[in-house]
């Protein structure tokens, strides 16, 4: 069972990085690549997780560089070069250099893409929204039914691909667990898994659901275009 699961173009091939849970059997993530060529399929294990999964944790993707190098990213804060022939890892996974919190939460969803010449690093987290307005107290464990928790989307920019990424800015409350891209038009769109908790989670029906979110660059940041009026 993949609950998520990742697509990217390479230069090389297509490639998709499933994940399963322990509800599976086993948690991990998988790299797949298309033995034809095409998006269709069908896809195969790559070499470097035949025998298991590659990466041993939930939420895997892969970066493309300007330069045509590949990188798996995984969970929160893991990261690993790719071979050229993306067969394996390169390298040993390390972690990625963040400017945290105080205390540092509970993070997942880690997708990194390039834009404007900088490194950004999106991650999902559990939040509550204070008394004083847009203020957010991060929180280790979410586990008061009573409270709202929203699932936020945190951004932070980096000159490095492993960092160091600077201060974390929330870019989409409420929209956690994303990928950003552009379409054939230039517009910037996002991606989203809807999961809040506690009782935030109890005013609706159906929460973890997907959805697509119309976005804006400004000034450095990325936030949600509320002005986008679908043709």
């Amino acid at each position: 069972w993949a609950p998520e699961m990742h697509y990217i173009k390479s230069v090389k091939n297509w490639f998709i990085v499933a994940c399963m849970n322990e509800s599976a059997g086993g948690r991990g993530s998988f790299i797949l690549r298309s033995k034809t060529g095409k998006p269709e399929g069908p896809y195969e294990n790559i070499e470097g997780n035949k025998d298991k999964a590659i990466f041993p944790n939930i939420d895997g993707s892969l970066f493309e560089d300007t330069d045509g190098t590949v990188y798996f990213v995984g969970h929160n804060h893991y990261i690993a070069r790719m071979k050229p022939d993306m067969s394996g890892f390169a390298e040993e996974l390390k972690t990625l250099k963040e400017k945290k919190y105080n205390p540092e939460p509970y993070i997942e969803g880690a997708f990194i893409f390039k834009y404007d010449n900088k490194y950004h690093l999106v991650q999902a987290i559990w939040s509550h929204r204070t008394s004083e307005g847009d203020t957010y107290v991060e929180k280790k464990g979410v586990t008061s039914p009573k409270t709202r928790y929203s699932y936020d989307c945190i951004i932070a920019t980096a000159d490095n691909v492993y960092g160091p990424y600077g201060k974390r800015y929330n870019a989409i409350t409420g929209g956690g667990h994303n990928n950003l891209f552009q379409d054939k038009d230039g517009n910037w769109w996002a991606t989203m898994f809807f999961n809040p908790r506690g009782a935030q989670a109890a005013e609706y029906k159906v929460t973890c659901r997907p959805g697509l979110i119309p976005m804006l660059y400004e000034n450095g940041k990325f936030k949600p275009n509320h002005n986008y009026q679908a043709k």
